[in-house]
């Protein structure tokens, strides 16, 4: 019995008694600010049932007739994982389908227990599930996690070792002062999304492509003692010294497209290949590889949304070394959720592969 209760039990024990002996129960009451009712339900507790029926009692009901029981909360994970991308207004629409009767704020609250509350760790638990083969994905629940994750919709295209197949592309994510167009060149392995990237102005694209390849990407491999196989490029206009740099190195060139295109799309993809070339800040890619939209997104949401909106950048090389800054925190500190990492950073992903061959051959 805690402090608070025996306090309370001998301040009960005190009013009865004090009723007794003075023989004026409405005085007492008055005294000390009870009803009369509730003096006679103490006395009638006491004398039926002794001294631990004055402890104070909870005035929640006790029993529940619209209890959830641990099944039906299963059913509801089952229904929300199968819609994950909607909310629990159009969750409560299901459940009365499945003649469920729950309402959406007790719909939230099982969600909440469970780690499902919000869109993002929906998906994420959907993609877990499916990777421990526990849930054979629909096809909806399959759109609707490459949409959060677009590497997923990459992942019977991806590298089963480090270098095995990266992709290589551009985006422009915004302008600095006097409106240079920022270009980012982006080489992202496909085995854990390492990424290794650089930016500077269009004018320069086709150097910077070739500086990002021969002096940071090749080298970095050849360090950790990894060939690289094949490059996906996702822009088509690089310079003739381009397939000549990776054909010296052994490294197959291939070029990524979309294969489900309508005639509209094969219009839309042909007018953006044929102005990229010369206007390539004002155009936005028609159709990227899962890893390169992945990184871009990332890209804009932690560092350029933030970078060219709080400062001023002057010149491309003070921002560029920005971005190699939140580029390291990307590789090395950032777990990335879900598809392919599960909540590993890239480089340890790199890592333990390099350590699994290290102790593979002795």
């Amino acid at each position: 019995m805690s402090i608070g209760e025996d306090m309370a039990i001998r301040r009960k024990l005190s009013i009865l008694g004090e009723a007794d002996q003075s023989g004026n129960v409405s005085e007492i009451c008055r005294k000390h600010h009870i009803g009369r009712t509730q003096y006679y339900e103490w006395r009638r507790r006491l004398r039926m049932l002794g001294q631990e029926s004055l402890r104070n009692m909870s005035r929640r009901k006790k029993h529940y007739p619209l209890k959830i029981t641990k099944a039906l909360e299963d059913k509801i994970i089952r229904l929300s994982l199968e819609h994950p991308r909607y909310g629990c207004h159009y969750l409560e629409l299901i459940c009365e389908q499945n003649d469920i009767s729950a309402s959406h704020t007790l719909l939230q609250k099982i969600l909440n227990k469970h780690g499902r509350g919000t869109r993002f760790q929906r998906i994420n638990s959907l993609e877990d599930d499916i990777a421990k083969g526990t849930v054979i994905p629909t096809e909806n629940q399959i759109r609707e996690i490459g949409r959060s994750n677009p590497c997923f919709k990459e992942r019977y295209r991806a590298g089963e070792r480090p270098g095995e197949c990266m992709v290589h592309g551009i985006f422009i994510p915004g302008v600095i002062s006097e409106r240079i167009p920022i270009c980012v060149n982006a080489v992202i392995d496909t085995f854990g999304s390492y990424a290794i990237a650089d930016i500077g102005e269009p004018a320069l694209i086709d150097a910077n492509a070739l500086s990002l390849l021969g002096t940071k990407v090749i080298p970095q491999y050849k360090e950790w003692r990894l060939e690289i196989a094949s490059i996906f490029a996702t822009y088509l206009f690089w310079p003739d010294d381009y397939p000549e740099l990776l054909k010296q190195n052994h490294i197959e060139l291939e070029y990524y497209f979309s294969l489900d295109i309508d005639d509209d799309d094969a219009f839309a993809l042909f007018h953006h290949l044929s102005r990229i070339r010369e206007l390539p800040w004002r155009t936005h890619p028609v159709y990227e590889h899962g890893f390169l939209e992945s990184f871009r997104r990332a890209a804009w949401k932690e560092f350029f949304r933030d970078a060219l909106r709080k400062k001023l950048f002057e010149r491309m090389e003070d921002l560029g070394e920005a971005f190699q800054h939140w580029l390291e925190k990307y590789n090395n500190e950032r777990p990335h959720m879900g598809y392919p990492n599960y909540g590993k950073t890239p480089r340890a992903f790199i890592e333990k592969y390099l350590m699994s061959q290290f102790l593979k051959n002795g």
